[in-house]
């Protein structure tokens, strides 16, 4: 293992990090955009659309990066949309803190309630943006946004989510995207504290980024995963896998300048996998065909 972290440093030492630390919002946006449809500025160039995906990008930042009194607009503009089972209030999952605020919502996905920081109902925020754009008539033929939302109460809602794993699937896909770019973002190894680690898979309960990546992309392209493309695409997450397990497991976890650089090659490498099969494979998907027609194959 030595010789492979002076491996990495050599190689690390023409690595272009002029991106480390700049992550923004716009990033975090393009960051979705680019893995979701193979363009980061999809967006701008599918207008017919552009509704729909900012709806899904606030919903993701409300889950993950909203504290401090944040949020109001992006909420706003949800409420708009007659996004069921949201908050009324911005103060129902606001939180006060520093810039520490990671500790308490990007650590991963299936951590369990932060009651300070209102996790379940961040989580509900997405989920519920995710079935209302992507999964609109889903059981419920001919009837409107407005009616749903009035209709369909939170056990409804979890109902729905429980019938239909693809709307969890995706939200946390959509959750580990925005992690994704958080790694990117990092300019030493301490900016890796509060975020779920790449693989940790001596962690049951929160096993990391890309395992998490691997269980939910079996349930969201449930139908795909006999095909080729599937099984090429989970060969390249199990060896990326393997190497951050490797790199998180090592003592002292990720504690130097040597850890750090692997860590952020091993989430470009990532970021690379996803942007190479997601946009493809949600192609093939009925729900995103429907929701998106014109990107079909």
């Amino acid at each position: 293992m030595t010789f492979l972290i002076v491996l990495f440093c050599c190689a690390f030492s023409s690595l272009d990090m002029s991106r480390a630390g700049t992550h923004e919002r716009k990033e975090h946006d393009k960051d979705i955009e680019s893995i979701l449809f193979g363009d980061e500025s999809y967006k701008k160039t599918h207008s017919s659309n552009a509704e729909k995906i900012q709806a899904l990008e606030d919903a993701v930042y409300l889950c993950v990066d909203q504290f401090n009194g944040s949020g109001k607009k992006e909420l706003k503009k949800l409420q708009e949309r007659y996004v069921p089972g949201i908050p009324k209030s911005i103060k129902e999952i606001d939180f006060k803190d520093s810039s520490l605020h990671r500790r308490k919502t990007h650590k991963g996905w299936r951590l369990g309630d932060d009651k300070e920081a209102h996790w379940k109902k961040r989580q509900d925020i997405l989920m519920n943006t995710v079935d209302s754009e992507l999964f609109p008539d889903d059981g419920w033929p001919f009837i409107s946004k407005i009616q749903r939302m009035i209709l369909k109460g939170e056990n409804r809602e979890k109902k729905r989510r429980e019938n239909n794993p693809q709307i969890e699937s995706f939200s946390a896909i959509l959750y580990y995207i925005h992690i994704i770019g958080d790694h990117l973002e990092a300019d030493n190894y301490s900016k890796l504290t509060n975020l779920a680690p790449l693989a940790h898979l001596n962690d049951t309960s929160n096993p990391g980024v890309i395992p998490d990546i691997i269980d939910y992309s079996d349930k969201l392209f449930k139908d795909q995963v006999n095909t080729r493309v599937f099984q090429s695409y989970l060969y390249k997450l199990q060896g990326l896998e393997s190497k951050c397990n490797e790199l998180t497991n090592l003592p002292g976890g990720i504690n130097s300048e040597e850890r750090y650089r692997m860590d952020y090659e091993y989430t470009q490498e990532l970021k690379d996998v996803l942007k190479d099969y997601i946009p493809g494979m949600l192609r093939q998907e009925k729900f995103f065909k429907e929701a998106f027609p014109e990107n079909s194959d």
